[in-house]
């Protein structure tokens, strides 16, 4: 599976896009099941069911790096295509912020973060969630401080490995 459109993205056309977003799974390895795509796929949409949102587009990059975005069509085609170009959704979804990258590069991790923001879209991992404000918009439980500061410890964590 590389890409693949929701089964029901044609019934949803008209849908308010704060109800609408996309999805990106990356599995590194093709032996490690514990991050296998199916299981981030399941896990991402059952988040999504039970915070009212609808998946309208699934982005996959199998046996992938997160190091850099080269190598990794998906990604960049959601960056691309669909963030800078679209409209119709204010969510991504990934199941991890490993998961969407690892980038060693902070600065490329910035910049696809920005890239995002700067076209009004919010990333959400659904590991940690998400709070409604008070106009019933999802705001995610990690904001672009934190998460850089969490790229800074993995990129640590990396370089001892």
């Amino acid at each position: 599976m590389k890409q693949q459109e929701s089964k029901n993205s044609s019934d949803q056309i008209g849908c308010h896009p704060q109800q609408q977003a996309v999805a990106y799974y990356r599995q590194a390895s093709q032996s490690k099941q514990d991050n296998s795509i199916a299981i981030q796929q399941k896990q991402v949409q059952t988040w999504a069911a039970e915070n009212g949102l609808i998946i309208i587009k699934e982005f996959c990059d199998k046996g992938k790096s997160g190091l850099t975005a080269e190598g990794r069509p998906a990604f960049m085609d959601l960056i691309e295509n669909w963030v800078k170009k679209r409209n119709d959704f204010k969510y991504i979804l990934c199941l991890e912020i490993t998961r969407c990258g690892r980038f060693i590069d902070i600065n490329l991790f910035k910049k696809y973060s920005s890239a995002c923001k700067l076209h009004g879209k919010k990333i959400i991992y659904t590991n940690l969630g998400a709070r409604k404000d008070r106009n019933g918009i999802l705001i995610p439980k990690i904001d672009h401080t934190n998460i850089f500061k969490y790229r800074r410890y993995l990129v640590k964590r990396l370089a001892q490995e």
